[in-house]
């Protein structure tokens, strides 16, 4: 649906998600006071340079409403 270039900043992107500006492109999402109540994907796509060579990365982002779940816990 949305397609656009998001800057880097310190080796971390921000993106927010306008929830008025979704429902109007589609106004098929579920509202609550706190913005879209559905579940919505964000899939991402970044390119640059890495050790000295051209890398990319590429992953999805699923949000709640409006609250992303938290990073899961890599020490064991």
């Amino acid at each position: 649906m949305i397609d656009e270039d998001v800057s880097m900043s310190d080796r971390a992107i921000q993106w927010d998600l306008d929830a008025q500006a979704l429902n109007q492109l589609a106004s098929n999402f579920d509202h609550d006071w706190g913005g879209i109540a559905d579940m919505v994907t964000v899939t991402f796509f970044a390119k640059g340079i890495l050790t000295g060579g051209p890398a990319a990365l590429a992953g999805p982002i699923v949000t709640h409403g409006t609250r992303a779940p938290s990073a899961p816990s890599t020490s064991l």
